[in-house]
């Protein structure tokens, strides 16, 4: 079967995912107070599978997963978030169509 979904980052520059609903762009939120991006990948990773596994659809998934790669920077420890700050940040994050299949 193999993968059916590529998700693209590059730091704090648009995020990429392509796959077969279509090709999606997103843009992070704007952090001004980054303190460690240690872990911020795996944080990505992370919150895409747990709002997938919440049936939310790829492009949903994938803000609440830059959300939690954003809250992770913010702190000294990898994959210390707080609920309440990412869904905040995941308000922040802006996630668009840029092909439908």
């Amino acid at each position: 079967m193999g993968a059916q979904w590529v998700v693209v980052t590059h730091g704090k520059q648009s995020v990429w995912a392509s796959g077969p609903e279509g090709l999606f762009q997103a843009q992070p939120p704007e952090i001004d107070d980054v303190i460690n991006p240690i872990g911020s990948g795996d944080c990505l990773a992370a919150g895409l599978a747990w709002r997938l596994a919440q049936g939310d659809s790829v492009p949903e998934a994938l803000g609440w997963g830059i959300a939690a790669a954003a809250e992770n920077a913010r702190q000294l420890l990898p994959a210390r978030l707080d609920l309440q700050r990412v869904s905040e940040l995941r308000a922040a994050v802006c996630v668009g169509v840029v092909q439908k299949m």
